[in-house]
């Protein structure tokens, strides 16, 4: 895949996923050609001291994006952590920063089934689609799937208890390394090319709940078993493991509403399209990660 010869910014640049691409990035194109956009400059200063150029910008100042991205061609628009309308407004407000700087095209971060699904959470991806379309810029549409990392409280409690209890029923979902969504975003970032294109980022084989048991009993070398449960009763168990009703609520409504309706159960190839490898499956991340679950 032919390079961008032109400057390249990363908004979001000091976050978990951000770091991962601007590893990626630079393996790829010189440091020269990098610009790494964070709230908070400090947080990136052994980026800077690799020649990389650290700006400040903040979805809260859009004047702020616009100035960071003087003289960028091509920009990673990373979703934030903010949920709801305040979401919407803020990367609505982020995309057209984008264009008044000049920007060619934008990547972004989305979700896999954003205008169907049936968290609330999800659907704002549409809007910043559909905001972005609306820009006249060319785009990617990078439709991650959930990460591995979703599931690591489960997997640590699966490997205390020999169970892993969730209201998913028999759905399955097909669940992603971070690392390979960061691999897949840093492709796109620094590819020339300016067609439009929508991709799902998966890993390869959609999983339901009893075959993640499966995979970490066998990485575990012990029995582990799935425990089907309903909502009511994943409620009350993450209650009384101590998280606050709404939250509780919430991870309930993941395995319940969205996993649990096979709005997850989505695979696809686009990681290795992308990046030229095959995304990793869950034994792999497992045992690429063994030192999360020791």
């Amino acid at each position: 895949m032919a390079h961008t010869q032109g400057l390249v910014a990363i908004t979001g640049a000091a976050g978990q996923l951000g770091r991962l691409v601007l590893q990626h990035v630079l393996e790829h194109v010189g440091a020269h050609q990098v610009v790494a956009i964070t709230r908070d400059p400090a947080k990136l200063a052994d980026v800077a001291a690799q020649g990389v150029k650290v700006a400040a910008g903040d979805f809260n100042d859009p004047a702020s994006l616009t100035a960071a991205l003087a003289g960028v061609e091509r920009v990673l628009l990373i979703s934030i952590d903010v949920v709801g309308s305040e979401r919407v407004r803020l990367q609505n407000d982020a995309v057209k920063a984008i264009a008044e700087a000049g920007v060619k095209h934008i990547v972004y971060t989305s979700a896999i089934n954003p205008a169907e699904a049936p968290m609330e959470f999800i659907r704002e991806h549409a809007a910043t689609e559909e905001a972005i379309k609306a820009s006249g810029l060319s785009y990617s549409f990078l439709r991650n799937n959930f990460y591995f990392e979703t599931i690591t409280d489960k997997v640590k409690g699966a490997l205390a208890s020999g169970a892993i209890a969730a209201a998913a029923g028999d759905a399955a979902a097909g669940l992603v390394a971070r690392a390979d969504c960061a691999a897949a975003a840093a492709a796109a970032l620094v590819s020339a090319s300016t067609a439009s294109e929508v991709y799902n980022i998966t890993g390869p084989v959609s999983l339901t709940h009893k075959a993640i048991a499966e995979t970490v009993a066998e990485f575990a070398g012990r029995e582990v078993v799935y425990q089907p449960i309903d909502a009511a009763s994943a409620q009350q168990q993450l209650e009384h493991y101590g998280l606050p009703a709404p939250v509780a609520g919430f991870v309930v409504a993941i395995d319940h509403d969205l996993i649990g309706s096979s709005a997850l159960d989505v695979v696809s190839n686009d990681v290795e399209r992308l990046t030229g490898k095959p995304a990793q499956s869950l034994a792999e991340y497992l045992n690429a990660n063994r030192a999360l679950f020791s």
